[in-house]
């Protein structure tokens, strides 16, 4: 079964913070494209089988779930009841996790 991907209002900036960060602050355009799509395809993959990877911890009786791609954590929860998961955040992993609103 497939799910639906739906992103929160502070992945899609985390998204953009971390191609920003990249591109301009770096000068790597090309870098932060690559890594956007990276994350980006992680993501999609969540549509099957989302349940493969760790749970993180959970808060308020939600598992928030984790998986890595190219250096940064993507924090997601999923609903069985409408089929979708939902991505939290995307935090570079070098970050103290515990100092992050996921």
């Amino acid at each position: 079964m497939e799910y639906n991907i739906l992103y929160s209002a502070l992945s899609r900036k985390d998204l953009n913070d971390i191609f920003d960060h990249i591109a301009y602050v770096l000068l790597e355009p090309s870098v932060a494209a690559a890594v956007v799509i990276r994350i980006e395809k992680a993501v999609r993959g969540l549509e099957y089988m989302p349940e493969k990877f760790r749970v993180y911890k959970v808060l308020s009786g939600c598992e928030v779930r984790e998986v890595s791609e190219s250096n940064y954590s993507i924090f997601y929860s999923i609903d069985k009841s409408d089929m979708t998961v939902r991505i939290h955040r995307i935090i570079y992993s070098g970050r103290d996790m515990d100092n992050q609103k996921i």
